[in-house]
């Protein structure tokens, strides 16, 4: 799956009019994490809310934090690709 990961990562570097597509995509990572991050929060401060173990919780924290890195990322470089675009 890495390599997988990793090709499909380096396709906007390619074909330069998918960039689009992968920053609405890392975008839509980031509305997700947020979104999952929120309701797993949620439920794991509830005491009356068991998880099999604490590492399980703390993957799907990781996961969620990684979606929302992403997100914020493709924010910035939404940002400079129209900056740069205008001042340039």
């Amino acid at each position: 799956m890495p390599p997988i990961a990793v090709g499909l990562g380096l396709m906007p570097h390619f074909v330069r009019r998918m960039g689009f597509v992968f920053a609405l995509s890392s975008l839509g990572a980031g509305v997700v994490g947020a979104v999952v991050l929120y309701y797993f929060a949620a439920a794991m401060l509830s005491p009356t809310t068991d998880f099999a173990t604490r590492t399980i919780g703390v993957l799907v924290v990781t996961f969620c934090l990684t979606g929302i890195t992403s997100g914020i990322l493709a924010v910035f470089d939404i940002y400079r690709r129209l900056t740069h675009r205008f001042y340039a």
